[in-house]
């Protein structure tokens, strides 16, 4: 079972960070594409509907990059103190709940700011991190305080399969507007 379960992680962690490269690697690209509506839809407040889509996949991408990068990069560091185990889990779940939240209110922030409508690519991140929080104070309480591992299998499950199939819903959704004008042209 517990074999299973770590090459269930792994492959699902070499999933999310082949999409989080291939994230960073289109985003560039699409900030570039869309800059003109995304500048004249910041300066005037007002655009369609498909400019308020791409200002908030951007917001939505950029902070998925920012929120997984910085997620391994906590964990990797809290992993590696010299501490006791049980406080390592204690902290190591405490920051993972932080970060959740910091994500949530900087993703809340920039749409603020730039005055960008919340659409479905911000609102299913949104529900990722929900998801993420839930399950990282459940496992805060039964393995830092209750020291068991009832949780672990389906925590590890839920949560690497929901990251999976949101990033893999960012990293494909620039890719819906070009099928949409490529069907629309053929009607």
């Amino acid at each position: 079972m517990v074999e299973a379960l770590e090459l269930f992680r792994a492959t699902f962690a070499s999933i999310n960070h082949f999409l989080m490269y291939g994230l960073l690697l289109l985003l560039p690209f699409y900030l570039i594409k869309w800059r003109v509506q995304l500048l004249s839809l910041i300066k005037t407040k007002e655009g369609d509907v498909i400019t308020h889509q791409q200002a908030c996949w951007c917001i939505a991408a950029l902070m998925a990059v920012v929120s997984w990068f910085g997620s391994v990069y906590t964990d990797n560091l809290v992993l590696g103190l010299s501490t006791d185990y049980i406080i390592k889990r204690k902290l190591f779940y405490l920051c993972k709940m932080l970060f959740v939240l910091f994500a949530a209110a900087s993703l809340y922030a920039l749409h603020w700011f730039s005055q960008v409508q919340i659409e479905q690519p911000s609102k299913l991140f949104v529900y990722m991190l929900i998801n993420n929080l839930t399950l990282c104070f459940i496992q805060f309480i039964l393995r830092g305080y209750e020291i068991t591992e009832l949780f672990n299998g389906p925590y590890v499950f839920i949560a690497m399969a929901v990251q999976t199939v949101v990033h893999l819903y960012i990293v494909c959704y620039p890719y819906r507007e070009i099928l949409s004008k490529k069907i629309r042209l053929k009607q």
